[in-house]
């Protein structure tokens, strides 16, 4: 194989040398070596290349993996009967949020008021209902997590560059793919060794569970002020 070098780059490698003048070269150099081809110019294929082309691929699938997520997560709508209602709604941040409010306000026995659905629906929501559209809410993007989780694990215990770029990136099915995994040796995923990458999805989950431990603190708090008010006449019935 032959070497062909403009500027000090090498800019092509062929079978046979090629035309100093008509390819403006600098130098023509006969090799053994295998190299390939790196951004603009031919590199040894050598044993770092190979290890700094695996990270990078690596980390290309890692970003393909979140990026798919995150447009398959922002970009569902559903539907649930409200108040013997169909309305319509999304998954986007701004619904997230608008849940988290609508979440303190019935949590305190009111209803938050004018709530415009996607399908233009205008209700006053309850803390039953804020529950209902949470529960549907969360069903939905819970499992893409989970998915986003299992192919980091895929990543990670690849140890070639190939291994990586095999593995198709899905979110629109949701069921685990056996295929990925049969390409590093097992059924089940391993443990992942991206722990950054875990703890930023958790934390995404953990502002969703606010809304649904509030409600359910809100249902507990009713309870405990039933039972204290049935202690109370009680008491004034003992008296009497």
């Amino acid at each position: 194989m032959f070497l062909g070098y403009q500027n000090e780059k090498i800019k092509f490698y062929t079978e046979q040398p090629l035309d100093i003048e008509l390819y403006n070269l600098t130098n023509i150099e006969e090799t053994d070596e295998e190299y390939v081809l790196d951004g603009d110019e031919y590199v040894p294929k050598n044993e770092e290349w190979e290890q700094e082309h695996f990270e990078e691929v690596k980390a290309l699938k890692l970003k393909e993996a979140e990026t798919k997520c995150a447009e398959k997560r922002y970009n569902q709508t559903f539907t649930v009967e409200l108040q013997e209602q169909e309305c319509e709604f999304d998954t986007t941040e701004q619904t997230q949020r608008d849940l988290l409010s609508a979440d303190s306000v019935t949590s305190k026995g009111l209803v938050y008021p004018n709530w415009v659905t996607n399908n233009r629906v205008t209700i006053n929501l309850t803390a039953e209902d804020v529950l209902v559209i949470y529960q549907t809410f969360f069903s939905l993007i819970s499992p893409l997590y989970s998915k986003q989780l299992y192919y980091i694990e895929q990543i990670n215990a690849c140890t070639t560059a190939e291994e990586v770029e095999a593995i198709v990136i899905d979110y629109d099915h949701l069921e685990l793919n056996e295929e990925n995994a049969e390409i590093n040796g097992s059924e089940e995923p391993e443990e992942s060794n991206n722990e950054e990458n875990s703890e930023e999805i958790e934390e995404n989950n953990s502002e969703n569970e606010e809304i649904e431990e509030s409600s359910g603190n809100d249902e507990d708090t009713k309870d405990t002020n039933e039972e204290e008010s049935n202690n109370s006449e009680s008491t004034e019935n003992s008296e009497e």
